[in-house]
């Protein structure tokens, strides 16, 4: 399974321009490593952003849906994205691919325990 952790665009509440575009270039690498879209999850933060970020990148690989979990979003009882994270792979060990969609402090956090 590959895993990867993108952090939102750029961003004043909703996407800037320079959001949108450096989005598009991570859905561009993204489309060039030929994933499996059809067992591959698109997961994001609740947060506008990374919605956002995460429709941007659901358009450009042809993924069916997005989920939102908590555990990606800043400021909730969750507490503990690596554990959430490690917890979703497992349960789900038959995907080839997880996108996940966050915030700064919750990728360093699971970069933080890798």
């Amino acid at each position: 399974m590959r895993i990867f952790l993108i952090r939102h665009g750029d961003a004043r509440g909703s996407l800037t321009e320079e959001g949108k575009d450096q989005i598009a270039r991570t859905a561009d690498f993204l489309k060039s490593l030929v994933l499996d879209v059809s067992n591959t999850v698109l997961l994001t933060s609740a947060e506008k952003r990374a919605v956002e970020s995460a429709k941007i990148i659901q358009q450009a690989l042809g993924l069916t849906m997005i989920s939102e979990v908590s555990w990606l979003t800043p400021n909730t009882l969750e507490d503990r994205p690596l554990q959430s994270l490690r917890h979703f792979a497992t349960a789900h060990a038959e995907l080839g691919g997880i996108i996940a969609v966050s915030h700064m402090y919750e990728i360093e956090h699971i970069l933080d325990g890798v």
